[in-house]
């Protein structure tokens, strides 16, 4: 059996200032890993009951839509993952979903967020990153 939810990480995971990370769950038979959408909000700002951000915080419409966007895009890929009938672990589904299948170089990675650069016109991070 499969759980993916959206939720606020342990309170053990918080930095100073009593921030807490964002956080998505995967947990399969009883073990859970979790995929860290990459904001913080206060503990205050998480409505536990609807799993969402309240309106209190100044950005808590976007952060729902990158947390929906986000959990729908891992259940999509657990559905490909259960039509294959793969059976895996939690941290296997997480690397399944969130790593891809190119195995790109650095030099590769680098020349694609220099191009990504240029095409947003930010010239002078340009020039720092191309040296």
């Amino acid at each position: 059996m499969y759980v993916i939810t959206r939720k606020n990480s342990l309170t053990q995971k918080a930095k100073q200032g009593g921030v807490i990370p964002l956080a998505i769950r995967i947990t399969k038979n009883l073990r859970s890993t979790f995929r860290y959408v990459g904001h913080y909000i206060e503990i205050k700002e998480w409505d536990e009951i609807n799993l969402s951000v309240k309106k209190t915080h100044p950005n808590y419409q976007h952060l729902n839509s990158l947390l929906t966007t986000q959990l729908s895009e891992v259940n999509k890929a657990l559905i490909v993952l259960q039509s294959e009938h793969k059976d895996a672990s939690a941290n296997q589904i997480k690397k399944d979903i969130y790593h891809s299948d190119s195995n790109s170089t650095f030099f590769e990675l680098a020349e694609e967020h220099l191009n990504d650069l240029g095409s947003l016109e930010k010239f002078n991070r340009l020039a720092c990153d191309k040296a």
